[in-house]
């Protein structure tokens, strides 16, 4: 198979280890197992870019079988929004900070370890869902998250210090005082009101007993998850859970599923994470599954 590989330069591993150093992991390895492959340094500008290549290359009956990203969730979700329908194939490297799709993947978040497990990686299909006509493919978050997010940019300074003070900083001061969202949900059909401090839908349902990531990618649901408690307590509470992956029997969370979403409020717009960027989406939001779009390269199963 011809593979190319777009490393982000900025991700932690990359700083640390270097690009020329993992192309002697890399190419090696991959090409022990049969395929062709090119890496190549990005950043995450000139990633969309190179994305956009690829695509032009494969709409004209040519270009590499699969594009392995390694970096964060926000570079695969920008490739994933980008190869969906075309045929070629995603695969992840896990150098960013969660690494929650790769973990979907059963890809390890060791990097040689990824990089053995990726030399006999097998196509499979995977879900993508959308928002509105925008391509996602692990999760929107409304209130808290997006709150959260606004809250930490402002805070954020340089260095591994500097983000955590920032992480610290955003959680005292949106747990504090959370805001409620009245809003309407439309599942399949059947409207709940609901007065959330947060809400999330992912685009497969999460697997319990380990970090918020989907068991299975192409499960064909969406998963919709509701909090509506206001206590700082309470939210701290929960945090912690997700981090420990005991969230799903925590009483201050229900959880539903659904194939189609509509999200209904007071306002035209609310503020949003998308795959963990902050952004706006207009009301009534409309939320749904493209089933099997996206091909990805996960790890063999057994």
């Amino acid at each position: 198979m011809k593979i190319r590989v777009f490393l982000n330069r900025h991700s932690g591993t990359m700083r640390s280890l270097g690009i020329e150093a993992a192309e002697r992991v890399i190419i090696p390895e991959l090409e022990r197992a049969g395929h062709a492959v090119t890496v190549e340094g990005v950043t995450g500008e000139s990633l969309a870019q190179r994305l956009d290549a690829v695509v032009a290359e494969a709409k004209a009956g040519g270009g590499p079988k699969a594009v392995v990203i390694g970096g964060g969730d926000g570079s695969v979700s920008t490739a994933a929004g980008r190869l969906a329908g075309t045929g070629v194939a995603l695969g992840v490297l896990p150098l960013g900070t969660m690494n929650l799709f790769a973990r979907s993947l059963g890809m390890p978040i060791d990097f040689e370890e990824a990089v053995r497990t990726l030399a006999t990686a097998e196509p499979r299909p995977a879900d993508i869902a959308e928002v509105n006509g925008r391509l996602f493919i692990h999760q929107l978050g409304f209130g808290v998250q997006p709150h959260m997010a606004r809250v930490r940019r402002r805070a954020l300074v340089g260095g591994k210090a500097g983000k955590l003070f920032a992480t610290a900083r955003a959680l005292f001061t949106v747990f504090r005082r959370p805001r409620v969202m009245r809003l309407t949900l439309v599942e399949d059909g059947t409207e709940t009101p609901v007065a959330a401090t947060g809400l999330v839908v992912s685009n497969s349902l999460y697997g319990a007993g380990h970090l918020p990531f989907a068991d299975d990618p192409a499960d064909g649901r969406l998963g919709v998850y509701v909090c509506t408690s206001r206590a700082f307590g309470d939210l701290l509470q929960l945090t912690t859970a997700v981090v420990r992956g005991t969230w799903r029997d925590d009483p201050r969370i229900s959880v539903t599923s659904a194939t189609d979403l509509v999200i209904k409020g007071r306002s035209s717009t609310l503020a949003v994470t998308v795959d963990g960027e902050l952004e706006r989406v207009d009301l009534p939001a409309r939320v749904m599954k493209r089933p099997g779009a996206l091909t990805v390269l996960a790890a063999p199963r057994g």
